[in-house]
C-alpha cells in the first residue's frame, strides 16, 4: 500500500511517519522537493535480501542535491540503489503550467536489507535519512521482520557396501545442519528390505546453529541369506523439509560349514560297496558334499622309486531329508591299497571346509568253506549224498568249478551239482566246469545216482580279489545190497536176535547175539538181564567170507562146544556173528 502527502519540510529536524511520507522542500522561492515512500516487504527472512522500501524523491521548478542517504539502527548490511546525488527539474517558459510551475521530475531510491543465516526471529526497526544541501535532513523509520524459519541440510558420507552375515557395526553416518533460526527435529524412516537389519535415531532434534552427526547401525543375525539389499533412509521435518538418502548394501557370507563328523570304515573289502555319511552344519545352509578319492600308487623310474597318489573317483553326497547328514556309496573298491578320501563341504557363499580321512581297500573275505575233505557214509542208491560246503556272506559272483571228479565203478551215471541248503534241485556241474553263485546263502554239494559205485572229486572256488579259499575235496560210495529181516527166533536153549542199524547193513556189519542160558541166571525174567561174570561176552566170532554163489537163505550159528567144557559149564556166553551175502564159515575169535 502506498501512502502519499505533501508537507512543509522543517530544517534540521526530524519527521516520523509509519510507512511513507510526503517531502515537500522549498528552496529560495523556486524549488519544489518531495519524497514518497513505499513498502515493498517489511518481511525477511535469514540468508536473503530483499528490497524493504521504494523511496520517491520529486524536484520541480530547479535542482536539489542529495548529499546523503543513510540507513542507521538496524543491525543488517542495506544497500541504496541508485546513488542518486542529484535531481534536475529546471523548464523554460513553454512548460510551465499555468500557475508557473515547471512539472515534477521524479527518482526512485530502494532500499536493500540482507539478513544473516540463522538470525534470530524478531522485528527491527531503523531510519532511512536523507541529506539535501546546507546540512538540511529528513529521517523516516525503516521496519524489518525476520520470521521464524525451520530448516536443515543433509550431508551424507559414504556407507559400507558389503557387510559380513552374522556381524554388527556401523554402515555409515549423515549430517544433519540446521540451517535456520529456531530449534527443530527430523524423523528418521528406513524403507525397503534392509530395514529389519538397520538400526538409527527415529527423531533427532537440531538445535538453533547446530549441526550432528547421526550413525547408521546394522544388526545381521547369522541365519540372514546372503545377497543385496536395498533401502531408503527416508528423512522428513519441520517446515514440510524432506530428503531421502539411498542405501544399497551386500550381504556377505564368509562363516565356512562346520563339519562335524565323516563315518567310512577303516577296511574295505574289494569289489564291495560301503555307505559314508558326512554331518556338517552351516548357518544358512549345506550346499554340497563331495570327496576326492586317491590311491597311493608306487612309480618306479630308472633306480628312483616314489609314492604318488593316484586319482581314483570324485564323488557326491546326497542329502538326508530333515538331517544333517549326507550319505554315499562308494564303489570303486577294485584295487587295494592304502586309499585317502578328501571330504568337502560347501555353502551356497561357496564357503567350504575340508577333512582327509584314510582307509585301506583290503581282499575280500566273503566266502567261508565249510568242508575241505569230506568222506560220505556208504548209501543206497537213488539217494541224494548232500553236505554244506561253504557260505556266502555278500552278494558277489562265485565261481564253483568242479575240478575233477571220477567214479571208480560206474561209467557216467552220478551227477553233481551245487544248490543253496534246503532248496529244490541243484545246478549240476561236469568235471571241468563251473557254475556261478551270488547270492548270500549257505550251498550244500549234492551226489546222486541209481547205481552202486565208488567216487572221488574236487571243488574249487574262485572270487575276484579273494582271500585265498580252500577247496574241497569229497568222495564215498552207494551201495547196492539187500539187508536181512529184522526177526528174531528160539532154537532150543538158544536165543537169537539182530542187533544192527541200516548202516550197519550197508557196511556190511551185521550182527546176531546167541544167548546161553546157565546156572547163575536162573530166577531172572530175561536172560539178558543176566549180568553175573559167569554170563559175560565170550568174544567175538569173526566170520571169514566163502562165496557160494548164491544169496543169503538162513543162518547157522554155530557154538563150539568147547568153550563149555573149559569148565564154565554153569555160565552163558554171548556169541556176535558177523552175517553177510552168502554162506558162511565162522571161528571163534580168541578171549581172555
Amino acid at each position: 500500500m502506498i501512502y502519499e502527502e505533501v508537507v512543509p519540510i522543517r530544517l534540521k529536524h526530524s519527521l516520523t511517519l509509519v510507512s511513507v511520507f510526503v517531502l515537500v522542500l522549498g528552496l529560495g522561492t523556486a524549488t519544489d522537493v518531495r519524497v514518497t515512500s513505499t513498502t515493498v516487504s517489511d518481511t525477511v527472512y535469514p540468508g536473503e535480501n530483499t528490497t524493504v522500501a521504494e523511496y520517491n524523491v520529486g524536484v520541480r521548478n530547479g535542482t536539489v542535491n542529495v548529499t546523503d542517504i543513510a540507513v542507521s539502527q538496524l543491525p543488517f548490511d542495506t544497500v541504496i540503489s541508485p546513488d542518486v546525488r542529484t535531481v534536475n527539474a529546471s523548464c523554460g517558459p513553454a512548460d510551465q503550467n499555468t500557475a508557473g510551475n515547471c512539472p515534477w521530475r521524479n527518482e526512485t531510491v530502494a532500499v536493500n536489507v540482507s539478513v544473516p543465516d540463522r538470525e534470530i526471529s524478531d522485528t527491527y526497526t531503523g531510519e532511512v535519512a536523507f541529506v539535501f544541501d546546507k546540512q538540511e535532513t529528513q529521517a523516516e523509520s525503516i521496519t524489518v521482520t525476520v520470521p521464524e524459519v525451520a530448516n536443515w541440510t543433509l550431508t551424507d558420507h559414504a556407507f559400507t557396501a558389503s557387510v559380513d552375515i552374522g556381524s554388527d557395526g556401523v554402515l555409515g553416518r549423515f549430517d544433519l545442519q540446521n540451517t535456520g533460526n529456531v530449534r527443530t527435529s527430523v524423523d528418521v524412516n528406513v524403507s525397503g528390505n534392509l530395514s529389519e537389519y538397520v538400526v538409527t535415531n527415529e527423531i533427532v532434534d537440531l538445535y538453533r546453529n547446530r549441526s550432528r552427526s547421526v550413525p547408521v547401525e546394522y544388526r545381521i543375525p547369522s541365519d540372514t541369506p546372503f545377497g543385496t539389499y536395498t533401502g531408503q533412509l527416508v528423512l522428513p521435518g519441520d517446515g514440510n523439509r524432506s530428503d531421502t538418502v539411498n542405501l544399497s548394501v551386500e550381504f556377505v557370507d564368509k562363516r565356512p560349514p562346520e563339519l562335524e563328523d565323516v563315518t567310512l570304515n577303516d577296511e574295505i573289502e574289494a569289489t564291495l560297496s560301503d555307505d559314508w555319511t558326512v554331518t556338517a552344519t552351516d548357518n544358512l545352509e549345506v550346499a554340497s558334499v563331495t570327496a576326492q578319492v586317491v590311491r597311493e600308487s608306487t612309480i618306479t623310474a630308472g633306480n628312483t622309486t616314489q609314492v604318488v597318489n593316484e586319482s581314483v573317483a570324485n564323488v557326491s553326497f546326497d542329502p538326508v531329508e530333515h538331517t544333517d547328514s549326507w550319505k554315499t556309496s562308494f564303489t570303486e573298491t577294485d584295487n587295494r591299497g592304502t586309499h585317502y578320501a578328501t571330504v568337502v563341504v560347501k555353502d551356497a557363499a561357496g564357503n567350504t571346509v575340508n577333512r582327509t580321512e584314510r582307509f585301506e581297500v583290503v581282499s575280500l573275505d566273503a566266502v567261508t568253506v565249510l568242508e575241505e575233505d569230506v568222506e560220505f557214509d556208504g548209501t543206497p542208491p537213488d539217494e541224494q549224498l548232500t553236505v554244506d560246503v561253504f557260505e556266502l556272506d555278500e552278494e558277489i559272483p562265485v565261481t564253483v568249478e568242479l575240478s575233477s571228479f571220477r567214479e571208480l565203478d560206474t561209467n557216467g551215471s552220478m551227477l553233481v551239482g551245487i544248490r543253496e541248503t534246503g532248496s529244490a534241485s541243484p545246478d549240476t556241474i561236469s568235471p571241468g566246469k563251473s557254475i556261478t553263485v551270488s547270492e548270500p546263502e549257505t550251498y550244500e554239494l549234492v551226489v546222486e545216482t541209481s547205481e552202486g559205485g565208488r567216487f572221488r572229486g574236487e571243488l574249487v572256488y574262485n572270487v575276484e580279489k579273494h582271500v585265498e579259499l580252500a577247496t574241497t575235496g569229497f568222495a564215498g560210495e552207494f551201495i547196492d545190497s539187500d539187508c536181512p529181516p529184522e526177526d528174531d527166533y528160539e532154537s532150543g536153549e538158544y536165543r537169537y536176535e539182530y542187533r544192527y542199524t541200516e548202516q550197519d547193513c550197508l557196511d556190511g556189519d551185521l550182527r546176531f547175539i546167541a544167548t546161553v542160558p546157565g546156572e547163575n541166571c536162573l530166577g531172572y525174567d530175561h536172560p539178558d538181564d543176566c549180568t553175573d561174570i559167569k554170563g559175560a561176552d565170550l568174544g567175538r566170532i569173526e566170520a571169514v567170507e566163502e562165496r557160494a554163489g548164491r544169496y543169503w537163505t538162513w543162518l547157522w550159528v554155530v557154538v563150539i562146544g568147547g568153550v563149555l567144557a573149559t569148565g564154565l559149564s554153569a555160565g552163558a556166553a554171548l556169541y556176535f556173528l558177523k552175517l553177510y551175502p552168502g554162506d558162511y564159515r565162522v571161528r571163534l575169535k580168541d578171549t581172555d
